[in-house]
């Protein structure tokens, strides 16, 4: 039997970090989620600072031991998506 998991929702971060971090926090400081799913609009790879937006998620992630997982959305720069 397959133990029971809680997972984290998130959805339409729009490329603002501060509010990613800060929703990712929140999530991580409840201390029993290991994966959170990202459900479209992460807006990776438009605005100026993409890579600093990307590096500040995996951080945040990786501090708190969480896995993310995205659904993407209609806002999203899907070349750079399809490059990872």
């Amino acid at each position: 039997m397959i133990g029971a998991m809680i997972i984290g929702l998130l959805g339409d971060l729009e490329g603002d970090r501060d509010w990613a971090v800060s929703r990712l926090r929140a999530i991580g400081e409840r201390g029993d989620v290991e994966v959170v799913c990202q459900l479209g609009d992460l807006r990776f790879g438009m605005g100026p600072h993409h890579e600093e937006y990307l590096a500040a998620i995996e951080s945040v992630c990786a501090e708190r031991g969480l896995r993310l997982l995205c659904v993407n959305g209609n806002h999203e720069n899907w070349a750079r998506l399809d490059a990872l």
